[in-house]
């Protein structure tokens, strides 16, 4: 029985086995895609120490899997004690292979598209909230305009280092940019669980970007009492102070009270799972989040208060502390690079839904309940997480202490 093996390279540098029998032509694609430059064509195999593909498959593996196509042919011919049709040939050349003749080719994904693989799934098993995937989505767009041929192959810890250099051309802050570079490495990090990546040299690399000096924007006791107690013209105002303060008073982030349900709230507690951690978490009632719930208790549907969209929220949110006088003036340093960059505006301008839950644990901390403990309202897993807070309360209580020294 005469028969030819030949395995080689096609012009999109996939790898093919090419059988010849009776004067067909039998092929296969053998499912790895190979750069040519790596190929030897004497041997037919993969140069060795080399790797290939957006996966970086190492050299050995695809050598491996051409020697099981060669082995099968191999096999399949001598198990015929007669000469056997082309097609019987095949037919058994492809129950040995444990292949479909049918089977599509397999065609490798490009880093854009496993990205929004990656976003997909992730944001279906962690419950991802819609910010958290816009900005996913935005890092997809920097990430195609800084190299729109970007691949598998060259994620390395000098291409995030250039990836670093064109955002802060791009004008981003040091902050957001240390984000991106952040969040991109929890899609590497994914690559490497799926396979898809075996270089972890990422990994190692740290942006060493000077750090901003930005507020936790929050509301004192004292202005938080003067926004629940004011008294509003229009309807719409006194219902967005309204779902604000319940923030306020119950750690809560807007995106968990804008789905807080009547059902949600019993035993004289709210009891939920977080839209952004999934984490189930019980928050017991107090004087002010009863009467906000009370006051809305008869309100139609199943949610518990008249929330709107975040974007309203923030718009209505400026308009309610700037008349209520929430003036005090709030520098922030901020880099671009090397570059220092001084903005003041007064803390009206920058109140927004976030604010709700920092306003909460600052007044909780400054009123002496213990860190552990409003981790447990807040879902907070570890201190680093809190210090900010923790530190903001410790200089509150500084400088309520200075008072003393002015009556000497």
């Amino acid at each position: 029985m005469k028969y030819s093996i030949l395995f080689m390279v096609d012009a999109r540098g996939w790898l093919r086995m090419i059988v010849r029998y009776k004067g067909k032509r039998i092929t296969y694609n053998v499912g790895f895609n190979v750069d040519t430059g790596k190929w030897n064509k004497e041997t037919q195999r993969c140069k060795r120490n080399t790797s290939h593909g957006e996966k970086s498959v190492p050299a050995s593996k695809i050598n491996a899997e051409i020697q099981r196509y060669e082995d099968a042919v191999n096999f399949v011919a001598s198990s015929f004690r007669t000469e056997p049709s082309v097609e019987d040939f095949k037919a058994t050349l492809n129950e040995e292979l444990k292949r479909n003749v049918e089977k599509e080719e397999v065609v490798e994904k490009n880093f854009f598209e496993l990205y929004e693989t990656y976003i997909t799934e992730q944001s279906r098993i962690c419950g991802w909230a819609t910010g958290v995937i816009y900005k996913h989505r935005q890092i997809i767009k920097n990430w195609q305009n800084f190299m729109p041929d970007m691949s598998i192959d060259k994620i390395c810890e000098d291409t995030l280092n250039s990836f670093t250099q064109f955002l802060i051309a791009s004008g981003f802050q040091n902050e957001t940019i240390n984000k991106k570079i952040s969040m991109s490495k929890w899609f590497f990090r994914w690559l490497i669980s799926k396979e898809y990546l075996s270089n972890i040299s990422f990994s190692t690399y740290k942006s060493h970007l000077k750090k901003s000096n930005i507020s936790v924007v929050y509301l004192k006791w004292e202005e938080l009492m003067e926004v629940y107690n004011h008294k509003f013209k229009f309807p719409y105002l006194e219902r967005t102070r309204d779902v604000f303060c319940f923030c306020c008073f119950s750690s809560l982030r807007y995106s968990d009270v804008s789905e807080l349900k009547k059902t949600d709230i019993y035993d004289g507690a709210i009891h939920i799972v977080t839209q952004k951690t999934n984490d189930k978490i019980t928050i017991e009632l107090n004087d002010y989040t009863k009467s906000i719930l009370d006051k809305y208790k008869d309100i139609e549907g199943d949610y518990a208060l008249p929330v709107i969209s975040n974007q309203k929220m923030n718009k209505y949110l400026k308009i309610v502390c700037k008349e209520c006088n929430i003036n005090e003036k709030l520098t922030n340093v901020y880099y671009k690079g090397n570059k220092r960059y001084e903005e003041t505006k007064e803390k009206w301008e920058l109140i927004g839904t976030h604010c709700g839950r920092r306003t909460f644990i600052c007044n909780a901390l400054m009123m002496g309940i213990a860190p552990n403990v409003v981790m447990k309202w807040t879902g907070h897993s570890d201190y680093k997480s809190m210090k900010p807070y923790i530190d903001i309360a410790d200089e509150e209580k500084e400088k309520a202490m200075s008072l003393f020294n002015k009556k000497w």
